[in-house]
């Protein structure tokens, strides 16, 4: 177990706080990039459109009204009689000025009133002209377009001038005949005067622009070009732009651009507005919505960092617990963490932990009874049941004065209990063993003179692997003694020992009595182990089946082949341990 790294649980939680807070930063950027232009756009679009259109109404409405005002003139007997012939008199005069200018209402500066023959000769103005103005032609221009007409006549251009501004023209009747014609002529100036009087939008200030039929230049705030008609460049957006607004660039001026047509009169007034205008205020609002978000997003950091550490900071503090238990401390507890689901899981381990070692103490020390206090009876089991034997087999040998074999016997005796009465030594090579196994033979061998044969074959290397004490000779008696004694006629008892990989197998073969199925089942039966169901001359493979498995695991122990009346091979299967490894019983490992 490792405790809890900034990599680990507290970096997801981080990632996952500034994740979740800096989503509607980025919507509000994205927003601020695209819609919000788009937005800005598309209300001064609106507003542009909206402006034209107001402002067209408002041009249209005074030209009206300059219509109005010059067909009542033009009905008037002053004006016929001023176009009858003869120079007029001064109350003639008197009277015409003043009607002239009630019609100019205050815009006398800009505006002119002309009375006009057929023929194009002045015979009365407000600025004084009088005669024939250059360039006039009864066949062209505005005296062309009155012929034949009753009403008022509204014409880009004035009388005999190509320049920019508009007249209206209405013929003045002597009786059935048209004497001549009455005309306000409403000069560039006077358009630019309208308009800054109409034609304000709030918020954008507009570049107005008024067209006559065929493109004619009547007013231009807008094109900066001195040439009488449209430029070329301008008239597909105008085409476009009629009622609402387009965008379009000449050269690098790139603009909005609108228009709208005054009703009945073939004029159409247009207005643009430089995009920059968007761009900049479009641009003030990103840097402001940047400073903001750049101020969210450190909110957004400590935040996430806080509640990232608020958190994981328990955690950690579980974590580092269990570390310190795992490397041995088995006392370390989770201090106290409050009252929440991490101090309820605190105080839960906690409570966990004190049963786990109360548990834990509980069943070692009865373990460990236990297994000392079985282990030293298998021992003691083991000892005395050889002992009985080879006494018997001494006290057999004095009743026959058989000396030297007692002599001999009593020395391997001594090798043996040598061996199997040190219990302060409970592994020894398999060499030592072998000492123990032949001695035992040796006096068998005298007891039953010509009884059996004995051999073994052990590789030099096993020899010198560590087993338990006694583990073989008790196989070997069993031999001797279940195996070869009542066998009828001589037999043979062999040993022999193999490596394979990690595990050594030492197999105890006779060619003896044999032993049943039922009862090779019932010496390997926990009932029969248990609670001494089996023979006395079982107690031998038992014990030394049980000390393996103490020692190894249940993987390990004893094997029993036999076929009863021809032979009995009992194989002990041990791992292949070198003096100086540690060698416990399995229970302690």
């Amino acid at each position: 177990m490792k405790t809890v790294r900034r990599g680990g649980i507290y970096s997801r939680l981080f990632r996952s706080f500034l994740a979740m807070s800096l989503i509607p930063l980025l919507c509000l950027g994205a927003f601020t990039a695209v819609f919000a232009y788009q937005f800005s756009l598309n209300r001064v679009k609106k507003r542009l459109a909206s402006g034209v259109a107001s402002a067209a109404g408002e041009l249209d409405a005074e030209i009206a009204k300059y219509e109005d005002g010059v067909v009542q003139f033009a009905a008037s007997e002053e004006a016929a009689a001023c176009l009858r012939g003869g120079a007029p008199d001064d109350s003639l005069v008197i009277r015409l000025n003043q009607k002239m200018y009630l019609i100019m209402a205050g815009r006398a500066r800009f505006l002119e009133m002309q009375l006009v023959g057929t023929d194009g000769r002045i015979v009365h103005s407000t600025s004084g002209r009088v005669g024939i103005s250059a360039g006039v032609r009864s066949d062209w221009g505005i005296l062309r377009a009155l012929r034949g007409q009753d009403g008022p006549v509204v014409y880009p251009g004035e009388l005999g001038d190509s320049g920019r501004g508009l007249t209206i023209a209405v013929p003045v009747l002597d009786g059935d005949r048209v004497a001549g014609y009455a005309m306000l002529c409403i000069s560039e100036g006077a358009i630019g005067q309208i308009l800054s009087d109409c034609g304000s939008i709030p918020g954008i200030t507009p570049r107005y622009m008024l067209t006559g039929t065929g493109q004619y230049l009547l007013f231009d705030d807008l094109t900066g070009s001195s040439a009488m008609f449209l430029p070329n460049e301008y008239r597909p957006a105008l085409r476009k732009a009629d009622g609402g607004a387009v965008p379009f660039s000449v050269g690098s001026d790139r603009q909005l651009l609108s228009s709208a047509d005054l009703d009945g009169t073939g004029l159409r007034l247009s207005a643009a507005v430089s995009i920059e205008l968007v761009e900049s205020t479009n641009k003030e609002l990103v840097a402001l919505v940047t400073v903001i978000c750049a101020i969210a997003l450190l909110v957004c950091f400590v935040a996430s960092h806080t509640l990232a550490e608020k958190i994981v900071r328990p955690i950690r503090v579980i974590c580092g617990t269990i570390d310190r238990i795992e490397s041995g401390d088995q006392e370390a507890r989770v201090p106290e963490l409050g009252e929440d689901e991490f101090g309820i899981m605190a105080g839960s381990f906690n409570h966990m932990l004190a049963q786990l070692n109360d548990q834990f103490r509980t069943n070692m020390e009865r373990q460990n009874l236990l297994r000392v206090a079985e282990f030293k009876n298998l021992q003691a089991q083991i000892s005395p049941h050889f002992l009985y034997n080879t006494l018997e087999s001494i006290k057999y040998m004095a009743r026959l004065g058989m000396n030297d074999e007692i002599d001999t016997v009593a020395s391997k005796l001594s090798i043996i209990l040598h061996s199997g009465m040190d219990f302060k030594r409970e592994m020894i090579p398999l060499r030592e063993e072998m000492k123990a196994v032949e001695g035992y033979v040796a006096i068998q061998q005298i007891r039953y003179e010509g009884k059996f044969t004995y051999s073994s074959d052990i590789p030099e290397p096993l020899l010198d692997c560590m087993v338990p004490n006694l583990i073989i000779q008790p196989l070997a008696e069993n031999a001797v003694v279940h195996g070869l004694e009542t066998k009828v006629g001589s037999g043979m008892l062999e040993i022999r020992g193999r490596l394979a990989g990690d595990d050594m197998f030492v197999e105890v073969y006779d060619d003896g009595a044999g032993i049943s199925e039922d009862k090779i089942r019932e010496i390997f039966s926990s009932e029969g182990a248990g609670e001494g169901r089996v023979g006395r001359e079982s107690i031998g493979v038992i014990n030394v089946h049980r000390r393996l498995q103490l020692y190894y695991g249940e993987r390990y122990g004893l094997a029993i082949e036999s076929v009863q009346g021809k032979f009995t091979r009992v194989s002990v299967h041990m791992p292949a341990r070198k003096g100086g490894s540690d060698v416990v019983p399995s229970g302690d490992r």
